[in-house]
């Protein structure tokens, strides 16, 4: 959980997700998202 929760925080910092609640992210750039998963 530790590694998921600094992962999210990276994706927060690049403007990537936002967390809208414990339960919900909205991605608002899908392009960067697509990319780091290649």
């Amino acid at each position: 959980i530790e590694t998921v929760s600094r992962v999210f925080t990276r994706l927060k910092e690049k403007g990537v997700i936002r967390l809208l609640s414990l339960r919900s992210v909205e991605i608002l750039k899908w392009d960067t998202l697509l990319a780091m998963g290649e």
